[in-house]
């Protein structure tokens, strides 16, 4: 069990390593040619890209999708009847009252009682 623990150790130190080693030209103290930086991004800015757009977006999707449900209305109206036939999915297909068997009581087993 150490062996294994001791390679897992060896792995996560091995990847800290190379992600270190792939970041280093990143904290060079000269700059290299036609390397312009610019001006930094101030908090207001960043904040409107980052959370601003993503936020807008996730707004005018969900206007798109619930908009047009909420414009034809729901399908059921509490003052008519329904009118669709009633649906059995996975149901036998034909008849389906030749197909449900009336259930007789048992008197004395089963239910609530726990008397099986």
């Amino acid at each position: 069990m150490t062996t294994r623990n001791a390679l897992r150790a060896a792995v996560v130190l091995a990847g800290a390593a190379l992600s270190a080693a792939m970041t280093s030209p990143a904290f060079a103290l000269v700059r290299d040619d036609g390397d312009d930086p610019g001006r930094p991004m101030p908090v207001g800015e960043a904040l409107l890209i980052f959370v601003g757009v993503p936020v807008a977006l996730f707004l005018i999707i969900s206007l798109l999708v619930t908009v047009p449900s909420l414009v034809r209305g729901p399908r059921y109206r509490p003052d008519l009847g329904w009118w669709a036939p009633p649906v059995w999915f996975g149901g036998p297909s034909g008849d389906v009252a030749a197909t449900i068997a009336k259930a007789e009581p048992v008197e004395g087993r089963g239910g609530a009682s726990a008397r099986w």
